[in-house]
């Protein structure tokens, strides 16, 4: 009995022991308690440096060319063939056949109405001998030279108000100037380049007939374009006719010219209070209707300094750092441009943010870094 009494106490011992063992055990494996990270936001800034600030005003239009000549018919006839050469694209010297239009009806009829003046002329001279025998010569050796198929030329001039009378009183006057506007007329039959240039339009082919008025397409010198640019009233009224100007075109890479203002309405748009700028600009490459963008400057702002529009809060709050602590000041916007702001109230040697901190609020710890 005995015996069966200490192996209990032994046994009762030997678990309380191993469970003491496996609490400190486990005591041990416990990890330690951690201390919270601390995360500082990175921060980007600039060094405020004040002074003189350009400004610029953007305005956008489209390249129209200086030199447009619209074609037009003012005779009727079918256009001759050409083989292809009135076609958009294709470039004319100045004084070359831009369209040819079929005149041999209207050429055998001046020829026949140069032969009846030729009659005419012939008839008076007998007057002439008669009654001016001293203009004779004149008139007759302007009539042995007179030829129906070339253009007419100047008549004698009358030696005084009796020959001018007689001569009128003959219907000569008459039947010569309606044989120059006849000659003018046939003129029209062909259409020729005005200046040197290339077609951007062709709306007649070889073979239709062409009907007085008719557009039959467009001609343009490429070299030589204008910019029309609409820009406030105020801006309007400080620039001036020959003041440069920058032109930015965006045409695979972007590329930037000088243009020149050559005139300025003095009309304001009533929806818009707008005025509009013409500009010239010149180079190789330009294009009919291209898109461009005109920099007009400004007045220099003095005592400013130029920050991006995104670091602006609330119309008129920035972010500085001060001691890795963010600090917000009040400033002055005094111009906007398309990505950036300039602004008066930094002081000079300030770390302005250049972009929004996520969750920025007045005295977050950040660290200031520069790009």
């Amino acid at each position: 009995m005995k015996r069966k009494i200490i192996i209990v106490v032994s046994t009762v011992l030997i678990l309380a022991a191993g469970v003491l063992v496996r609490k400190q055990l486990a005591a041990d494996r416990k990890p330690a308690p951690r201390t919270p990270a601390t995360t500082v936001a990175v921060a980007f800034v600039q060094q405020v440096k004040n002074g003189p600030v350009s400004t610029s005003v953007g305005a956008t239009g489209s390249l129209m060319a200086k030199n447009r000549f619209e074609v037009f018919a003012e005779v009727q006839g079918i256009m001759l063939n050409d083989g292809g050469a009135f076609k958009a694209g294709n470039s004319f010297s100045a004084g070359q056949q831009l369209i040819g239009l079929r005149s041999d009806d209207f050429k055998a009829g001046l020829v026949a109405q140069r032969s009846a003046f030729h009659s005419r002329l012939a008839g008076v001279l007998p007057d002439f001998k008669m009654d001016f025998p001293g203009s004779h010569d004149r008139w007759a050796k302007y009539v042995l030279a007179f030829d129906p198929h070339k253009f007419i030329g100047e008549l004698p001039v009358p030696a005084d108000d009796r020959e001018k009378l007689f001569v009128t009183g003959r219907g000569i006057f008459t039947e010569y100037f309606n044989l120059k506007n006849a000659e003018l007329t046939l003129g029209k039959y062909s259409i020729v380049a005005p200046f040197s240039g290339v077609v951007t339009k062709s709306m007649v082919t070889p073979g239709t007939v062409v009907r007085p008025g008719q557009k039959l397409g467009e001609f343009i010198d490429p070299g030589v374009f204008e910019i029309e640019a609409a820009v406030t009233g105020s801006l309007a009224a400080t620039l001036r006719t020959g003041q440069k100007v920058t032109v930015n075109l965006s045409q695979g890479a972007a590329r930037q010219l000088t243009g020149e203002v050559v005139r300025i309405n003095k009309s304001v748009d009533s929806g818009t209070q707008t005025v509009s700028v013409f500009v010239r600009v010149s180079g190789e490459g330009l294009d009919e209707g291209r898109f461009a963008e005109v920099l007009i400057p400004g007045a220099d702002l003095e005592n400013a300094f130029e920050i991006n529009r995104s670091a602006l809060m609330e119309e008129d709050r920035v972010y500085t750092v001060r001691d890795s602590l963010l600090v917000p000041v009040v400033v002055e916007p005094l111009f906007f441009k398309e990505k950036t702001v300039v602004v008066r109230g930094l002081t000079d040697n300030e770390q302005v943010l250049l972009r929004p901190v996520p969750g920025a609020y007045p005295g977050m710890k950040v660290a200031a870094t520069t790009e």
